[in-house]
């Protein structure tokens, strides 16, 4: 198979499908997206961006409880070790259904992704804690912008 050929194949198994009008405001940002992705492909055949995708490209699941995942709550309290001011479950799950920006909100997102290997990234999400799609939404509200983590999400989930 020629390598154009292949980039066509790849980027029609990415394409995102928009479920609602609220979903506009993410196209530019998926276009952007997905031609670097591409443009990087063609160098390299396995590159994944650090950057999320945006949550348009993982399906219209929303859903998922933080606080009933045995992995969250082990990584979490991992991570919170000695700390005043720990990150619960509870505050992840706040953090994974905000609408809008806020500190603590970030806080509990770095929290699970910089204490999580991705394996635990991956149970958590298996163990029902969130939706591919929730987790994007979370990351993009509140601006989290690259993580290397998302390279392993973005293979495994993209619509």
């Amino acid at each position: 198979m020629r390598m154009a050929d292949d980039l066509t194949t790849m980027s029609e198994t990415v394409e995102p499908r928009p479920e609602t009008a609220a979903d506009d405001r993410y196209a530019e940002e998926i276009h952007a997206w997905k031609a670097e992705r591409i443009r990087v492909r063609r160098l390299d055949r396995d590159y994944e961006p650090d950057i999320l995708a945006p949550p348009p490209c993982f399906g219209s699941n929303d859903g998922g409880d933080a606080i009933a995942s045995p992995t969250v709550k082990a990584v979490l309290r991992s991570g919170n070790a000695g700390s005043s001011d720990p990150i619960t479950p509870q505050r992840l799950q706040a953090a994974l259904t905000a609408t809008t920006p806020d500190y603590e909100h970030g806080r509990a997102l770095l929290s699970l992704l910089n204490e999580a290997e991705v394996t635990a990234i991956l149970m958590a999400h298996d163990e029902g804690a969130y939706t591919w799609r929730r987790l994007a939404n979370a990351v993009h509200v509140q601006r989290i912008t690259h993580h290397a983590h998302f390279r392993v999400i973005n293979r495994q989930a993209v619509a």
